[in-house]
């Protein structure tokens, strides 16, 4: 079955260039695939235990304490840090509103001198004709 499955099927279209084919995409590969005992794609396994059999102690933590200490403690510290994020995006939104505010003083003082300086050049103008 693995020689078949070698051998280029005639129906299979070519993989685009600089893209590699991944996968079985057609009928006798993926018999072949099956034959050959890899059912499921190959993907490998997790060898990080889940948040749930954690919580279970399914799976024992090979260092110093025990996963539930471990994914305690993991949680301060996202919580922590989570917390200071928080903080700094509203110190760095707090910041951005005083720019906001200073450059639309600004932009209101530029558009002001700007009318007047037209209104200036309109009277030159007048009086040169």
């Amino acid at each position: 079955a693995a020689v078949e499955a070698s051998i280029a099927d005639p129906d299979r279209q070519p993989a685009p260039k600089g893209r590699k084919r991944v996968g079985a995409t057609t009928a006798s590969a993926a018999a072949a695939a099956a034959a050959a005992g890899k059912v499921g794609g190959g993907k490998a396994q997790r060898s990080y235990p889940r948040a749930a059999d954690a919580a279970l102690g399914a799976h024992s933590g090979g260092g110093g304490g025990s996963e539930d200490t471990k994914s305690v403690r993991r949680r301060e510290k996202n919580r922590e840090a989570a917390q200071l994020c928080r903080q700094k995006k509203k110190e760095h939104l707090k910041v951005m509103k005083g720019t906001v505010w200073d450059l639309r003083k600004d932009n209101d003082a530029l558009r002001t001198h700007a009318s007047v300086l037209q209104k200036e050049a309109d009277q030159l103008k007048a009086t040169a004709s």
